[in-house]
């Protein structure tokens, strides 16, 4: 693990060599992991713990953080920054997959297939995307197999995942007839609209049919699958359950590759300005604090320029049961956080922790 010293320096030399840090988009170049090995990629997004490329053949490939350099932590997340992310409301994406699913999909309805109204609903982050053929029987036995793992799936991540049938070499009746049969809860394609949708068809499966995983900026997240049995199905759900649950700020199996990343990278993002504590890994469960019948508090956290907590301060006017105050002050000082900065060095700082309702 590099030090402290040793970061603050990487970072200082590639700010220093990037001028202004906003700027810049990403281009495919060469990458070195820590362990040596050489691959050409173009940076994609920013995984929790995981860097997500784009690999020359389009595929995708993801690495954990520590296996890139803190400069190239640097380089990567300049790239990415300039990159269009996920919009709070769909009419407005401007990402490689989103802008092309809206004003082209259809949902299930009944017995039939009806515009699906993504006005005012927040784009989601990734998507999975169903390549069928009516011709071919496997095409039905992919919906079948995954319709149900696939609703599991979006039920734990709400609004993180959505779907969308495509259709392959059959007719409009044919791909209403896949759809409402299959009673898909996801989205399907506009038949008519589908040659509008071209960075979702260079994503088509080699083999004809099956699923492909993406970001929204359209970079697979796994190879393809066919998705035809019950074990192909649960599979891909589960890989891509599993990735989500990285995303998860209280998943502690994530925190060393989030610290890693941000230390390397605030310094760069704030040479010529400060920021306070960054929080990357929270040890407090909602969902279980909930059970517990804590409704709301707020906390100030004491972090030293290392990223240790050093103190909590409670505030006044928490509404949580009396005996839960210590164990939950307890708990906030095994939270991770990387350190506030000015001027690109870290130094002390405070941050403030709220839960509930205001």
């Amino acid at each position: 693990m590099p030090t402290r010293y040793g970061y603050l320096k990487s970072c200082a030399l590639i700010a220093a060599s990037l001028g202004m840090f906003s700027t810049g988009f990403a281009k495919m170049e060469q990458w070195t992991d820590t362990k040596g090995n050489a691959f050409k990629a173009e940076p994609a997004e920013a995984l929790g713990p995981l860097a997500l490329f784009r690999l020359p053949n389009k595929s995708g490939k993801l690495l954990p953080f520590r296996m890139l350099s803190p400069a190239d932590c640097v380089r990567f997340a300049q790239q990415v920054r300039a990159l269009p992310v996920p919009a709070a409301d769909w009419a407005q994406s401007n990402t490689a997959i989103g802008s092309e699913i809206y004003g082209y999909a259809m949902r299930v309805e009944g017995a039939k297939l009806v515009a699906a109204d993504l006005k005012g609903r927040p784009e989601p982050r990734f998507y999975v995307l169903f390549y069928v053929d009516n011709g071919e029987p496997k095409s039905w036995e992919m919906l079948g197999k995954t319709g149900w793992p696939f609703q599991e799936l979006q039920k734990k991540h709400p609004g993180l995942v959505e779907g969308l049938m495509f259709g392959l070499k059959h007719s409009n009746i044919e791909h209403a007839n896949m759809a409402t049969q299959s009673k898909l809860s996801y989205l399907v394609a506009r038949r008519d609209d589908e040659y509008r949708m071209e960075k979702i068809g260079r994503l088509i499966p080699s083999y004809g049919y099956g699923v492909t995983v993406c970001n929204s900026g359209g970079v697979p997240l796994f190879p393809p699958v066919t998705g035809e049995t019950d074990e192909g199905a649960q599979k891909i759900m589960a890989d891509v359950g599993g990735l989500l649950e990285l995303l998860n700020s209280g998943n502690p199996k994530a925190w060393a590759d989030r610290v890693y990343y941000w230390k390397a990278v605030q310094p760069a993002l704030h040479a010529t300005d400060k920021c306070e504590p960054m929080l990357v890994g929270d040890p407090l469960n909602p969902a279980k604090l909930g059970e517990l019948l804590v409704k709301r508090f707020e906390a100030t956290l004491f972090v030293s320029a290392e990223g240790a907590v050093t103190g909590v301060s409670m505030a006044p006017g928490a509404d949580l049961p009396e005996e839960l105050v210590q164990p939950i002050t307890e708990a906030l000082q095994k939270a991770q956080l990387v350190p506030a900065v000015d001027g690109g060095k870290f130094v002390p700082g405070k941050y403030h922790y709220r839960f509930g309702a205001n």
